[in-house]
Parts: C-alpha cells; sequence; structure tokens
C-alpha cells in the first residue's frame, strides 16, 4: 500500500524483479501461450460437440460460423455488458 492507495503487481512485474527482462519476456510469453491454448481448445471442444449434434455441417464449418461472432465478442471492452448473457446461460 502507498500513501494510501493500492499498487497493483502483475506476474510481469514479478518476472522482472525475480530475472530481469528476459523474466518478465519468458511470463508474458507463457501467458499467451496459454490462452490461445485455451482458446483453441475451447473452439475444438464446442465445433466438434456442435458436429456431433447437427451433422449436416462439418466441424470446420462450424468454426468458420463460430469465428466472426467470437471475434465481435472478444472486442466488448467492458465485461459487464456481457453479464445478462451469462445470466441467461445459468438459467438455460
Amino acid at each position: 500500500q502507498v500513501h494510501g492507495q493500492i499498487t497493483e503487481i502483475t506476474y510481469s512485474d514479478i518476472g522482472f524483479a525475480s530475472l530481469g527482462r528476459g523474466g518478465k519476456l519468458a511470463i508474458d510469453a507463457s501467458l499467451i501461450i496459454s490462452q490461445v491454448g485455451f482458446c483453441c481448445a475451447y473452439l475444438i471442444f464446442i465445433t466438434e460437440n456442435l458436429a456431433t449434434i447437427i451433422p449436416a455441417m462439418s466441424k470446420n464449418q462450424w468454426l468458420m460460423v463460430m469465428l466472426p461472432p467470437l471475434l465481435i465478442l472478444s472486442m466488448v471492452p467492458d465485461l459487464g455488458k456481457l453479464a445478462i448473457f451469462s445470466l441467461l446461460a445459468q438459467l438455460s
């Protein structure tokens, strides 16, 4: 706590403090790689399930249908605006 304010410390800050610039870059790269991996696994999971439920479209076609709306959703700066969709998903 600095002068009554809370200072945020990120994983990159810890990497920089312990290993310097290389540590910061290693932490940032590993976070990006893991997030991209999670997103790819999610897309594979969803497309396989959709292709099983509705076999008229292949996995690749489902992926091409899903990517534009997901890309648009990823550009929403305030996730609070998507809370209603989360609520509806929980109710379904």
